[in-house]
């Protein structure tokens, strides 16, 4: 449709041009108004060339839209598809921060500690959005206005120090309790 307005506008274009040239090289005179005349009849034919085309059946309107129409449907599927996986992983990672939250409250208001959950898995499938439980929580002692001790550093132990720090039993009542996770499921990192 685009290229046949282009070819439709440069025609028109392309036969003022000569037109003008034409009636500037004419000299004064009787001819001149024919040549006028004949002139304006030419720019009146590449005017309507799309109309005569419509007319004789050279051009299928209905082609014309149904190509368009599954054109714009084709990139639609594709933006829908595009925009609801989107949708599904920010809406998934808004549920797990908001389950962060939650349950460093819960671990706060039952316990009075300070608990910071550093990540989380949930149970769900990657695709879906139904929430099928807590596959593990990895949860960290708030550090604020704490002070923090130094372990003893042996020289010539090879050994790496350990990340997980001794698990509390209240914190993992409440979990236990509040969000149905398993004591097993739950790490407790410096």
């Amino acid at each position: 449709m685009m290229d046949a307005l282009k070819g439709w506008i440069t025609s028109v274009v392309a036969t003022v041009i000569i037109i003008t040239i034409v009636e500037l090289i004419l000299p004064e005179g009787n001819i001149k108004k024919y040549v006028k005349l004949a002139t304006g009849l030419l720019v009146m034919v590449a005017v309507l060339s799309p109309l005569f085309k419509i007319l004789v059946g050279d051009f299928s309107l209905n082609e014309k839209i149904s190509s368009y129409s599954e054109a714009i449907s084709s990139y639609s599927k594709v933006d829908t598809k595009k925009a609801h996986e989107e949708f599904k992983t920010k809406t998934r990672e808004a549920f797990k921060t908001s389950l962060k939250e939650n349950i460093s409250k819960e671990i706060k208001s039952k316990t009075g500690k300070d608990y910071i959950v550093t990540s989380i898995e949930l149970k769900n499938d990657k695709n879906e959005l139904d929430f099928k439980g807590i596959k593990w929580v990895e949860v960290k002692k708030s550090s604020q206005g704490e002070v923090v001790t130094v372990n003893k550093v042996q020289i010539g132990d090879d050994s790496k120090p350990k990340d997980e720090v001794p698990r509390e039993k209240d914190v993992l009542k409440v979990l236990e309790d509040s969000f149905n996770v398993k004591g097993a499921e739950v790490k407790f990192i410096r």
